[in-house]
């Protein structure tokens, strides 16, 4: 089910560089089953190669809903761009492609091929970015100060949560009596004695 609702959203991302481009219908229908293709590919078998060689561990699937995909709309941005013309386009030919027309202000347009290229250098300044904000977050959180998870307690809330076995019960009923007569929302945040949050739910008597 993972792979199906990844694929329908990564094609919606792929198309997204080209949206107000003419790709034409069966170009959406190839761009979107390639990156659902590509989507599906990445939690099969890409997770996998970046956990055991590169220990990276994509938490959320983004890179397989966002980054490949996101990779192939930026390629695909680039080949419509470099085949782009006035008959295809008419007369919304510069709307769309603002730096290709020749004027007053702009007297050296650019060609589409140039324009694809500048789609690709965009790419590459977005991939170094990333990269680099990733890298450099990451290294700052591993720092002591920060207090730093060893790897099996990243996946386990008892690090900084109060599980509901270690609150005693009388603490647990003072906390939900002021919490029923505070009349807040349905999810209300407590702290209790130890000093670590804990959630509690409350339940309507409507």
């Amino acid at each position: 089910m993972e792979m199906v609702q990844n694929a329908t959203l990564a094609g919606g991302v792929a198309i997204g560089s080209t949206a107000d481009m003419v790709v034409n219908p069966y170009g959406a229908l190839i761009i979107g089953f390639g990156a659902g293709v590509l989507s599906c590919v990445g939690i099969r078998f890409i997770n996998g190669i970046l956990e055991s060689k590169l220990k990276v561990h994509d938490t959320c699937g983004v890179n397989n809903l966002h980054g490949m995909p996101g990779i192939l709309a930026a390629l695909i941005s680039a080949v419509v761009c470099a085949t782009a013309s006035e008959s295809v386009y008419g007369s919304s030919y510069y709307k769309v492609f603002p730096s290709l027309e020749k004027t007053e202000e702009n007297e050296n347009p650019r060609t589409p091929l140039l324009q694809a290229a500048w789609q690709l250098s965009a790419l590459g300044m977005t991939l170094g970015v990333a990269l680099l904000s990733g890298a450099l977050t990451g290294s700052v959180l591993r720092l002591k100060i920060f207090d730093p998870l060893p790897g099996p307690a990243m996946f386990d809330d008892e690090a900084y949560f109060a599980m509901p076995e270690d609150v005693p019960p009388e603490q647990e009923r003072e906390i939900r009596n002021r919490l029923q007569s505070a009349s807040r929302s349905s999810y209300e945040l407590a702290v209790p004695l130890s000093g670590k949050p804990i959630a509690f739910t409350r339940n309507n008597e409507d």
